[in-house]
């Protein structure tokens, strides 16, 4: 078998059509990143700080701003940390908001997680996707303007950026996987809800028939007919009972997450005071109601909101048909968080701004911990809940 066989070769890269037009709101931002994290940082990085030449006034700083990992919980990646206080920024960010060592020394003396956030790079067989993260607010807010969907860029890697990566039968269906998961996701005849639905229908085929087995071609047609006949979605649609079902499971989550001042205060707001499971429910369809007469449909931004997600985290994964059916999972739950903490936190004061910040914070929360992310998934599962039927119910919500 020759080179070209073996190989998938990456020549271009991919990107949302709004990648270029991002900047960062510095001042403006309501939930600055250089709070509420524990940012770390390589060893190149911190030495990089260290020896930057500065003034006696940011060398002050420096020495009570950042500083090492103990002995034993360093590592390459996460050798050094910017020191900060629950609930309080950087101490490097003025009270403009502005950054004081990127203004005493550039940009480039800042380590790689500063000056990257909230962009990300990832290497695929369709090419290499520049995304962006909704852990940022002014990410959300692109995502609320783009009322059209989101389109894509492509373009031509420069010879120095080309790579390649073994040719495996995964990676040579990952172009369709990938490209097939937002086509459904952008099919605008169907509620997001039922959208997610037909995607777990797909790759629930996938996983059954096995990446050796499937044929993709014949998989990729009975999808597009799938989309052409709604009633389809009979033969999985869950019974009324799923809005309770549905809000419980995000209220339990919520309880996961409740350490976070954020989530604590939301969990608060949904009745956690009684820790009522009927008073929770109540309470969300209340403010669901409320929510739609505020901001109407807003079908559009959901839509958008899982397509960056996908794009962001390379849903599907093809690690094996295991870790694509939990992907899938993974993308339930997201979605119904986004919606059940973006309802609840804006029962006080409804706006635009407490909506990004929502979707902010179950960002940070799950698409930034892969460890917490990975134990609710597998909870499902433990329970015998990562089911089609399950899915069906939890992105009703």
């Amino acid at each position: 078998m020759n080179e070209e066989l073996q190989y998938v070769r990456l020549w271009t890269k991919l990107m949302p059509s709004f990648y270029q037009d991002f900047h960062c709101l510095m001042g403006c931002c309501h939930d600055t990143c250089c709070c509420g994290w524990k940012i770390y940082f390589s060893k190149k990085d911190y030495l990089k700080i260290k020896r930057a030449s500065k003034t006696p006034e940011l060398e002050e700083l420096t020495q009570k701003a950042m500083r090492r990992l103990p002995d034993g919980k360093r590592t390459e990646r996460e050798y050094a940390e910017f020191v900060t206080k629950e609930g309080s920024p950087c101490q490097y960010q003025s009270q403009d908001g502005l950054c004081l060592l990127q203004l005493g020394c550039g940009e480039s003396v800042l380590p790689e997680v500063c000056r990257k956030f909230p962009r990300r790079e990832m290497d695929t067989a369709l090419g290499r996707f520049y995304s962006l993260s909704t852990g940022c607010e002014a990410v959300v807010a692109q995502l609320w303007n783009q009322r059209d969907g989101i389109d894509f860029i492509e373009e031509e890697l420069s010879s120095g950026e080309r790579a390649h990566a073994p040719m495996s039968r995964e990676l040579e269906l990952q172009p369709t996987l990938i490209s097939t998961t937002i086509d459904i996701l952008q099919a605008r005849q169907f509620s997001v809800s039922h959208r997610l639905i037909i995607l777990g229908m797909a790759l629930d085929e996938v996983k059954k028939e096995g990446f050796a087995q499937i044929e993709i071609q014949k998989w990729v047609e009975k999808v597009e007919t799938w989309l052409k006949h709604p009633e389809i979605l009979n033969t999985v649609l869950p019974t009324e009972t799923y809005t309770t079902q549905a809000i419980v499971q995000q209220y339990m989550t919520i309880k996961e997450l409740i350490l976070q001042p954020y989530f604590m205060k939301v969990y608060m707001m949904s009745g956690g005071k009684k820790d009522n499971l009927n008073d929770v429910v109540q309470q969300y369809l209340v403010q669901n109601k409320n929510f739609q007469t505020v901001f109407g449909d807003t079908e559009y931004f959901w839509e958008n909101l899982l397509v960056n997600t996908v794009f962001y985290l390379g849903i599907p994964s093809i690690q094996s048909e295991t870790e694509l059916w939990d992907s899938y999972v993974n993308l339930c739950n997201l979605y119904g968080l986004f919606r059940y903490t973006a309802i609840i936190s804006n029962s006080l004061e409804p706006s635009t701004s407490n909506l990004f910040c929502a979707i902010v914070h179950v960002s940070r929360a799950m698409l930034h911990n892969s460890l917490g992310t990975e134990t609710l998934v597998k909870r499902f599962g433990q329970n015998k809940s990562n089911s089609l039927a399950h899915m069906a119910l939890l992105v009703q919500i």
